[in-house]
C-alpha cells in the first residue's frame, strides 16, 4: 500500500440512492403485487461517488468532479460527500440530479425505479466540467471515470487524454454505452453482461469471453481489460496477455456497487506499485468480498493488506 496518501480525481454521474427497507406480510387488495410496509428509509451517494467513497475509505485523497442538479437532491449528496472525506468543489450544476430509489424487503430488491438525468452534458456546462477536471488533476496521480447513465459522452476519451498527459494513471468503469471510449487508459474494468452487450459477441464458452475481451482491449485502445462476473471469476487482457483469476469463493448478497468498488480498488493498488495484473486480483477480491456483506461496507487498506498477504501479492 502507498507510503503516502495518493490523490484521486473521480469524474462521472453522481446519484442519489434511496433505499427503502420494509416487510411485506400480505398483497395489496389494489393489484396483486406485495404491499411492502417501510420501517426505514436512507439516503447515500450513488453511481460515481461509490467510487469516490470508497477511495476515500481506503485512505486515498478524493476530488470528485461531477454535474448535480441544482436541487435539494444535489445537495444532499454534496454535503453527504463532504461529511465522508470527500472533496467537492465548486460543482458543476446541470440538469437534475439522478435519483435512484430501491424497495427492499429484507435482503430482496422488490424494485427499482430512476429519475433522470436529462441527456448528455453539452455546451457550457461540458466547457466548465472539463475547466473542473483540470483544475482538480493538477497534482493528482490518478483519474477513475464511472459515468453510469452516459452523460459525459464524448467527454471521456478527451478527459483520459487530459489525465494521460499531466502523468496521471487513468481506469475507467465503463458499461456497454462507453465501453470502446477509453483510448490510453490504463485498465478498463467492464463486467460479463455489459461486455457481451457492447461488443455484440454472446457469452458461450472460454472463446467466446476471449473474443470479448480481446475486442474490449483492440477497439476501445486501452492497456487492459478487467472483465467480471461476480461469484465466477474475471478475466484479465491485454493485447498481448490473458489471465484468468480465480472465482473468491464468497456468496454476494448484494450487487450494488461492486463494479465501482473493483474499479477504485484496481487504481488504487497500481499507485501503491503493483502490476496491472496484481491489481486486477487485489481490486476482484475486494470487490467480492465488499458483495458478500450485503451493504455498503468499503473495503479498507488494512484489508487489502491482509489480501496481499493471503494471495501472496507483492507490492
Amino acid at each position: 500500500m502507498p507510503s503516502s496518501r495518493p490523490s484521486i480525481v473521480v469524474l462521472g454521474d453522481c446519484s442519489l440512492d434511496r433505499y427503502s427497507f420494509g416487510i411485506v406480510n400480505r398483497i395489496s387488495p389494489e393489484a396483486p403485487v406485495p404491499l411492502v410496509e417501510v420501517k426505514k428509509e436512507s439516503y447515500v451517494p450513488g453511481n460515481s461517488s461509490n467510487s469516490a467513497l470508497q477511495l476515500a475509505a481506503l485512505g486515498a485523497r478524493v476530488v470528485e468532479v461531477t454535474p448535480v442538479g441544482d436541487d435539494p437532491e444535489g445537495d444532499m449528496v454534496l454535503r453527504s460527500l463532504r461529511e465522508r472525506g470527500v472533496e467537492a468543489p465548486s460543482p458543476v450544476r446541470w440538469g437534475n440530479t439522478t435519483v435512484v430509489h430501491r424497495i427492499m424487503a429484507g435482503r430482496h430488491q422488490l424494485l427499482m425505479m430512476q429519475k433522470g438525468p436529462p441527456g448528455r452534458v453539452r455546451g457550457r456546462a461540458r466547457e466548465e466540467l472539463l475547466k473542473r477536471l483540470m483544475e482538480a488533476l493538477k497534482g493528482a496521480q490518478g483519474l477513475l471515470v464511472s459515468d453510469h447513465t452516459g452523460i459525459l459522452g464524448d467527454t471521456v476519451p478527451e478527459a483520459i487524454s487530459m489525465a494521460k498527459g499531466l502523468g496521471a494513471r487513468v481506469v475507467v468503469n465503463a458499461y456497454s454505452h462507453n465501453a470502446f471510449d477509453a483510448p490510453g487508459a490504463d485498465m478498463v474494468r467492464i463486467s460479463r453482461d455489459e461486455a457481451s452487450r457492447a461488443t455484440g459477441i454472446s457469452v458461450i464458452n472460454e472463446t467466446s469471453i476471449r473474443n470479448i475481451g480481446m475486442e474490449i482491449v483492440t477497439r476501445g485502445g486501452a492497456g487492459s481489460a478487467l472483465i467480471a462476473w461476480v461469484d465466477e471469476g474475471a478475466h484479465l487482457f491485454s493485447r498481448s496477455s490473458y489471465t484468468f483469476i480465480r472465482p473468491a469463493g464468497l456468496e454476494p448478497l448484494e450487487f450494488t456497487g461492486m463494479g465501482d468498488v473493483m474499479a477504485s480498488i484496481a487504481l488504487y493498488a497500481m499507485l501503491s506499485g503493483l502490476d496491472v495484473e496484481s491489481s486486477a486480483k487485489l481490486a476482484y477480491l475486494g470487490a467480492a468480498r465488499y458483495a458478500s456483506r450485503g451493504g455498503r461496507r468499503y473495503i479498507t487498506a488494512e484489508e487489502l493488506k491482509g489480501m496481499m498477504e493471503v494471495e501472496g501479492v507483492n507490492g
